[in-house]
């Protein structure tokens, strides 16, 4: 073999191991820019597999939310206990037997807090049964625990009436105070 022959086979075989080196070292490269794609593309997944779950969760939050306003709504809150004493007495006003309020206090019962009303309402047969069954549906979470009904006629005044002394239960939203109110 010549000496060009040879100088020509060592630049064209240099050319071949540069070319090689450059290959490999390119071909690595883009494998750790295609692991880097893959990652990202992985991300990029899991974050709107994420946003959905979380557009769900907020729906189904608002849905509870909703849920759980109208539960409320059946309870009576701290700040309204004397508007729900109002709703008893202007149910005993409506069906024409006066419902009075003896006593108010708070009871922690089954887990959860209860009012305790006293009360009690006068008239006729037929006013204070539809009193009783006007107040046991109420719209709250309520329950007459107890009824005392007793018939009274007066031999002087020739009058006769019907009273109804009762506890009536009600689902609480948070304990209160205990009040007394003295007839």
């Amino acid at each position: 073999m010549n000496k060009s022959t040879l100088i020509r086979f060592g630049v064209a075989f240099l050319l071949l191991i540069v070319s090689s080196g450059t290959y490999v070292w390119w071909h690595s490269k883009l494998q750790i820019t295609d692991r880097e794609v893959t990652s990202l593309a992985q991300q990029i997944q899991d974050t709107e597999e994420s946003l959905d779950r979380a557009t769900v969760e907020k729906t189904t939050l608002e849905s509870i939310s909703d849920a759980e306003a109208s539960i409320y709504s059946h309870f009576v809150a701290e700040t309204d206990i004397v508007s729900f004493l109002g709703v008893l007495e202007s149910v005993g006003r409506a069906t024409g037997a006066p419902v009075s309020i003896t006593s108010v206090s708070s009871k922690k019962g089954e887990g959860h807090a209860m009012l305790v009303v006293s009360a009690k309402t006068k008239g006729s047969f037929k006013n204070v049964m539809r009193t009783i069954g006007a107040i046991e549906n109420v719209p709250y979470y309520a329950t007459i625990s107890t009824l005392t009904l007793s018939y009274v006629r007066s031999f002087v005044s020739k009058k006769e009436y019907w009273t109804a002394v009762f506890v009536l239960n009600v689902g609480s939203i948070t304990q209160t105070a205990s009040s007394t109110q003295s007839l």
